[in-house]
C-alpha cells in the first residue's frame, strides 16, 4: 500500500477556512449586537421582550462556539498534516539507511561465496 498526502494542498484548505471562521466571527459578533439593540428597543414590551431575549441568547454560545471548534479542528488537521510530514521524512532517511546497510550486508554475503574462478553464487 501506498499513502501520500499534499500537506501544501491542506495548508491552503485550512487557511482559507481560518479566514472563513474569521468572517463567520465577525458575523456572529454583528449579529449579537443587532440583537442587543434589537432587545434594547423592545425592553419595554415584556412579552415580546422575553421571547426575543429566549430565541437570542442560546446563540451568544452556540455561535462562538462553532468558530472556536471549527478553529480547533483546523489547527488539529495541520498538527497531523506535520506530523504526517515529519515522519514521512524520517521513515524515508531510515529506510534509505537501513538500504545501504543491506547492500552492504548483501556484497559481504556474494564475497565471502565469490569461487576462485571469479563467479559467484548463483541466483
Amino acid at each position: 500500500m501506498r499513502y501520500s498526502i499534499d500537506v501544501g494542498g491542506i495548508s491552503d484548505v485550512t487557511r482559507s477556512v481560518a479566514r472563513e471562521m474569521d468572517d463567520a466571527s465577525a458575523a456572529i459578533v454583528a449579529a449579537l449586537a443587532a440583537a442587543d439593540v434589537a432587545l434594547s428597543a423592545v425592553s419595554s414590551e415584556g412579552g415580546l421582550a422575553g421571547a426575543l431575549s429566549a430565541a437570542v441568547d442560546p446563540r451568544r454560545s452556540t455561535g462562538p462556539n462553532a468558530v472556536a471548534r471549527a478553529g480547533a479542528l483546523t489547527a488539529v488537521a495541520q498538527a497531523n498534516a506535520l506530523s504526517y510530514a515529519q515522519a514521512d521524512e524520517v521513515m524515508a532517511a531510515t529506510t534509505e539507511a537501513a538500504s545501504g546497510q543491506a547492500s552492504a550486508a548483501e556484497r559481504a554475503a556474494v564475497a565471502r561465496y565469490t569461487g576462485r574462478f571469479g563467479g559467484g553464487v548463483p541466483r
